[in-house]
């Protein structure tokens, strides 16, 4: 299924680097928007969030949500946009 994943990491501590390295890690992901990533997964939301959640603050934002198929974007790149067209996604 393809997950939503959205955050915000707030101060003092802003350092992205484990959590973008854990949400690469998943077999196919999309980075359409800054703090907007889409995944394709077999883990449920809340697996997902677990996973992602060892890598925030507790002061941090995160929200794992599962994506509709039925959605409409500008301003990302031809490569998210095949990647969210593509027909062999799990929707």
């Amino acid at each position: 299924m393809i997950l939503v994943i959205n955050y915000d990491l707030r101060q003092p501590r802003r350092d992205y680097a484990k959590l973008i390295e854990a949400i690469k890690a998943f077999d196919s992901w999309c980075h359409p928007l800054e703090s907007f990533w889409l995944v394709d997964t077999t883990r449920t939301t809340g697996e997902t969030h677990s996973l992602l959640a060892k890598h925030v603050d507790e002061n941090d934002g995160l929200f794992v949500h599962r994506a509709q198929k039925d959605a409409a974007w500008t301003g990302v790149s031809k490569e998210c946009s095949d990647w969210i067209n593509n027909s062999a996604r799990r929707w």
